[in-house]
């Protein structure tokens, strides 16, 4: 898996490539789910995952970050036993937290051309979260990015 840093790295996603973005933090079921999704559009263009390395509330409001499921060893290993081929890590960063979340988009769908975006239900981006799942909708009508949105899992508590 090749691992790529700060918004350098988002730029250097192989063109085409099938990305999703988020915590990816204890790879639970949901995360299963999105990195399953984006595994199975794959044909010969790569799936890539970008997350947030540590969480950006560290920065925003540390009072309120989650606390830390996995280490980031262990977080990296753990995309990458999903069969993930290129792996961003985006530092929370006053330039990265600040990214209008339709700048944030315009560097993947225009700069990179990825070709898949691959997202959950609740999934929001960019500064103030304002990038939501029906805003990302939106914003790829008409181009050639293709949504593809994973319904929230359940499960019962036993």
């Amino acid at each position: 898996m090749r691992v790529m840093h700060g918004l350098e790295g988002l730029r250097q996603i192989t063109t085409g490539a099938i990305v999703s973005v988020g915590n990816f933090d204890g790879m639970h079921l949901g995360h299963l789910a999105l990195l399953r999704a984006a595994g199975a559009l794959r044909r010969e263009q790569p799936v890539a995952v970008v997350t947030f390395e540590p969480h950006p509330l560290t920065t925003l409001r540390p009072e309120a970050a989650p606390p830390r499921l996995t280490p980031p060893a262990m977080k990296q290993q753990l995309i990458e036993q999903q069969h993930v081929d290129e792996l961003v890590m985006l530092a929370p960063t006053p330039e990265m937290l600040n990214l209008e979340a339709e700048a944030f988009l315009a560097i993947l769908r225009d700069e990179v051309r990825i070709s898949h975006i691959v997202e959950g239900t609740s999934f929001s981006f960019g500064k103030n979260r304002a990038g939501t799942i029906e805003r990302l909708r939106e914003w790829t009508i008409g181009s050639p990015l293709q949504l593809h949105i994973i319904e929230a899992l359940t499960t019962p508590l036993l």
